[in-house]
């Protein structure tokens, strides 16, 4: 039932707080199959910008700063880094030194491609404290019985 009342609660809020704009759509209107794909493309990317790899330093600015203590978040752990100054690098020390960033889907499962979209897509990489991230390797996310790490 909990399951269930949080799904409901979740789904009420996207749709509350998930309002089109009017007119959003307008080009699409009445298109189908392939047309209809083309103008909802042509609708979702107006006004992207790709960003790059090195980008996402920039973007985490805004997009993963912790409002109450103004560091950036981390997905692992409690630690929290000031932005930039903690930025790994390419050395990971111990602990709660410096992040970096992770992908919530290892890059290694697609063969290691260091190409646009996937390897440079700010929903799927986030600010991570280094050590952790390599704790966790390219493993995937799920229910660990006996675990071998255990972050505070």
């Amino acid at each position: 039932m909990k399951k269930l009342s949080t799904f409901l609660f979740l789904s009420l809020s996207i749709y509350v707080f998930a309002v089109v704009p009017t007119g959003y759509y307008n080009s699409a209107n009445g298109k189908s199959d392939a047309l209809l794909k083309s103008a909802i493309q042509t609708v979702i990317t107006t006004g992207h910008a790709v960003t790059t790899y090195g980008g996402l330093w920039t973007a985490y600015a805004t997009t993963d700063i912790n409002p109450a203590t103004g560091k950036i978040w981390d997905m692992y752990s409690n630690c929290s880094f000031t932005l930039s100054v903690d930025q790994n690098k390419g050395t990971t020390g111990s602990e709660c030194t410096n992040y970096n960033r992770e992908h919530s889907v290892p890059n290694s499962w697609w063969g290691g491609i260091q190409s646009v979209p996937q390897y440079c897509d700010i929903i799927h990489l986030v600010p991570t404290d280094s050590y952790v991230n390599a704790q966790r390797g390219n493993n995937p996310y799920g229910e660990v019985s006996t675990p071998t790490y255990t972050s505070p």
